[in-house]
């Protein structure tokens, strides 16, 4: 199966993909020049951990790429700019800083993911990373 993701913001088509009798998909018919085509795994072979955590790593890639999110780290940054200084000392105030960073996009990043994902849990998260670890690039 495929999906058609022809155009930004228009809902993706679902189509069976023919076979020729050699057993070779045959894609001509079915698109333009322009087109392009995502293979999807509907998870019908996956266990539920895995299509889970497979639901949640999208849901975060979009959380990530999301304008809003963006804006509030720009904003967050350019407030904060001016605390930093071309020096080699490293003062308390980068601590500080960078501790009140992490808490917005981890803060965001979680209410996100527990609105986007039913019965999401960050401790079940790090768990199922953990138990992939050897899995993912790093």
């Amino acid at each position: 199966m495929a999906t058609n993701g022809s155009g930004k913001g228009s809902e993706p088509t679902t189509m069976e993909i023919p076979e020729q009798e050699d057993g070779d998909l045959v894609f001509d018919d079915l698109m333009d020049e322009d087109d392009e085509i995502d293979i999807v795994d509907d998870g019908t072979t996956q266990d539920e951990e895995t299509n889970k955590f497979d639901r949640i790593v999208g849901c975060l890639q979009d959380i990530l790429m999301d304008e809003e999110f963006e804006k509030a780290r720009e904003m967050f940054c350019r407030t904060h700019c001016k605390e930093f200084e071309d020096d080699e000392e490293n003062k308390l105030v980068y601590t500080e800083i960078f501790t009140r960073y992490t808490e917005l996009v981890e803060s965001s990043i979680e209410a996100k993911l527990t609105a986007a994902v039913p019965g999401f849990s960050m401790a079940d998260f790090m768990r199922m990373l953990d138990s992939r670890k050897d899995q993912l690039m790093m």
